[in-house]
């Protein structure tokens, strides 16, 4: 019964301290590294025809995508939204930023962010621009 109740307490200190430890974990800057560099129909041209090879090279890294402005709005949380013409007018590459900056539809600007993957848009989030 001893033997048992050390090990829930141990077992117990170690999940405390592997949890305390990811929530204060500091996030990584989008400006720390370079980024890859592509625009937004190459990065949507390149998920469509290899998902699983794109995300070897894009998945959790930082892009810096340039591109056409197609749509703009808020997601569910307050967050504005850029969506970069890919293909064709209904998808491309969905960018989450953290601020509202003001943005003109059809205009030319680059964004850098954390790529996400696919879902039917190519996902960047935490994204900030840094050319209009």
């Amino acid at each position: 019964m001893k033997m048992t109740l050390s090990i829930i307490a141990v077992a117990t200190m170690v999940v405390v301290v592997i949890g305390y430890n990811l929530y204060n974990k500091k996030h990584r800057s989008l400006f720390e590294n370079t980024a890859l560099i592509v625009t937004a129909q190459e990065l949507f041209t390149q998920y469509v025809k290899d998902e699983q090879g794109s995300n070897q090279k894009y998945l959790d890294k930082i892009v810096e995508v340039t591109g056409t402005v197609g749509m703009l709005f808020e997601n569910k949380d307050s967050k504005p939204v850029i969506v970069l013409k890919g293909k064709d007018d209904f998808f491309g590459v969905s960018c989450t930023l953290e601020h509202f900056e003001n943005v003109q539809m059809g205009s030319t600007i680059t964004i850098r962010g954390f790529c996400m993957g696919y879902l039917s848009d190519v996902v960047i989030s935490r994204a900030e621009i840094i050319k209009k």
